[in-house]
């Protein structure tokens, strides 16, 4: 049977190189990304490609495929302004919570 996976921040320098590997070893992947995120990375895998918000429970729900064997939360905010502590609390904190 072949392996399930969800990736948050497949679009991102760790989810890129995680849909690499694992596309090499043959399995099935959703990967979730923001509306405006750059494609150019992972388009030519052959995965799903599903746009949503991990800061968005509904469109986490309605991204993650039934049976998802493992969840891969690589999805994060990076930047050191601390004008953005209120958006990076959203993504790494209420991200967090909302793929529970």
């Amino acid at each position: 049977m072949q392996k399930t996976a969800f990736i948050t921040g497949g679009t991102g320098f760790l989810g890129t190189n995680l849909i690499k590997a694992l596309c090499a070893t043959g399995w099935k992947i959703t990967a979730l990304h923001r509306k405006t995120s750059t494609l150019k990375y992972i388009k030519d895998f052959p995965i799903d490609l599903i746009e949503g918000s991990i800061t968005d429970k509904a469109s986490l729900v309605r991204a993650m495929p039934e049976n998802t064997a493992v969840v891969f939360h690589v999805a994060g905010d990076t930047s050191a302004w601390s004008k953005k502590n209120d958006q990076q609390t959203a993504i790494h904190v209420k991200g967090t919570q909302n793929l529970s």
